[in-house]
């Protein structure tokens, strides 16, 4: 009697033994095939990035980017660094794009890092949109700042940094 239980308990064991193996194979061949399906799915996107600068002594700068001619451009982040007179603790930053041949803008308002005490004249200012934006082909992106005073001390500067990835268009 002792035998036939050890028997049964040692074919039990190896009955859940296999029967957990084989739910859990499935699972982690079906994992590895989606990562390989989706890397191919995204084979027309291209990493891209961009990025301008501007100075003005007045309350106003500007820079723009060109969007390649061939190219659809998703502009999944925007980093935008200012700095300015003290005077001056907030900027608008106004990013204009063109989408669908049609005008498209997304607004940034940023406050001065009042922590940094290293240059007492000027207003260091950054910020950054994590969204998805499309640019047309050819156009171009526009980030406007404006300040509440003008800036002759230090001046007004501006820095865009979109990033991405193109779609070839045929």
């Amino acid at each position: 009697m002792k035998n036939l239980t050890k028997i049964l308990l040692t074919a039990l064991t190896a009955i859940v033994l296999v029967s957990g193996v084989a739910v859990l194979t499935p699972r982690a061949v079906h994992a590895v095939v989606a990562t390989f399906v989706r890397d191919v799915d995204n084979g027309a996107r291209h990493p891209w990035s961009s990025s301008c600068g501007s100075t003005s002594n007045t309350a106003h700068a500007q820079c723009s980017i060109v969007i390649p001619a061939s190219e659809e451009v998703v502009i999944q982040q925007a980093y935008v660094l200012d700095s300015s007179d003290s005077v001056n603790k907030i900027t608008s930053n106004d990013i204009e794009l063109t989408t669908g041949g049609n005008p498209n803008a997304a607004q940034l308002y940023l406050a001065a890092d009042v922590t940094r005490t290293d240059f007492p004249t000027q207003s260091f200012l950054s910020g950054q949109i994590t969204s998805t934006l499309y640019a047309d082909p050819g156009s171009t992106v526009t980030v406007y700042v404006k300040t509440a005073n003008a800036n002759p001390v230090i001046g007004l500067n501006v820095s865009l940094t979109l990033s991405g990835y193109t779609v070839s268009l045929p």
